[in-house]
């Protein structure tokens, strides 16, 4: 047998709740003297730039879109008594964009092993081992078929600029960056993402 509350019992108990209702609402501020106006924290988005021939409004890729692109030969030995990595890499690299390029930009991801990477630096807790990173012995570049020539480079934490000998122009063009590396494996629980 289920309790039922008689109707008279809950007529005051709503009668009551809304009649609060009104000096709630004149108890508080009105919305421009707080600086806080819901109405215009939750108007409808305007996007900041217009469709273009690159991309349309909602993002998706329109006629003149263009990806850059990498090609990888990889060429590895690990040794197993050091814990090393030895490698050569080939990237090709493909200027699909309107623009040169004067560098190139890689990413050095083993670098976060580091004893002074940045990542070490914000999650100290997280480390138990280090290692030395990428070691690069050298990277050269080949353009336009060219022989390949030795060029200068800059390692920053994770990132690592590669000078071109002279500017990528766009359209299709591709150099081939060829570097050998030796980078030494960390240790079980040194910090890898999972």
């Amino acid at each position: 047998m289920s309790a039922r509350v008689p109707r008279l019992f809950l007529a005051p108990l709503w009668l009551a709740a809304t009649a609060c209702l009104p000096a709630a609402q004149a108890a508080s501020p009105p919305a421009s003297s707080v600086g806080f106006d819901p109405l215009e924290a939750f108007a409808p988005l305007q996007l900041p730039t217009p469709a273009t021939a690159v991309r349309g409004g909602a993002g998706k890729p329109g006629p003149l879109f263009w990806q850059n692109r990498a090609d990888y030969d990889l060429q590895a030995t690990i040794d197993p008594a050091t814990h090393t990595l030895h490698g050569q890499e080939v990237i090709t690299y493909t200027n699909n964009s309107p623009d040169a390029l004067d560098v190139l930009w890689l990413q050095m991801d083993q670098n976060l092993y580091r004893a002074d990477s940045r990542a070490g630096a914000a999650m100290p807790w997280r480390r138990k081992n280090t290692t030395e990173g990428y070691q690069i012995a050298r990277v050269s570049v080949s353009q336009g078929g060219g022989k390949p020539q030795q060029v200068n480079y800059l390692i920053d934490d994770t990132r690592m600029r590669v000078d071109l000998p002279r500017a990528l122009a766009g359209k299709g063009q591709q150099p081939s960056c060829t570097s050998t590396t030796a980078t030494p494996c960390p240790a079980p629980g040194a910090g890898a993402p999972r």
